[in-house]
């Protein structure tokens, strides 16, 4: 999305909806966010352990490192 965009979406949203629906709107937002962070925990751990497994079985890491971003 383009910046000029963004912030026209951001101006609607900001006067279309009252103080206490922004709020509820963040609090959803916060819990979505919560969500994806723990999904990609949980795929972190589990290429993890598959790493240290095949490390273990075959000598040798195919996962240099791993990187995650929200």
């Amino acid at each position: 999305m383009n910046l000029e965009l963004e912030k026209e979406v951001l101006k609607k949203t900001l006067t279309s909806h009252s103080p206490e629906e922004l709020m509820v709107k963040m609090g959803e937002f916060q819990e979505l966010m919560m969500m994806y962070n723990g999904a990609m925990r949980e795929i972190r751990t589990k290429l993890e352990v598959l790493n240290d497994e095949f490390q273990i079985k075959n000598q040798r890491s195919p996962i240099e490192f791993i990187k995650c971003r929200l």
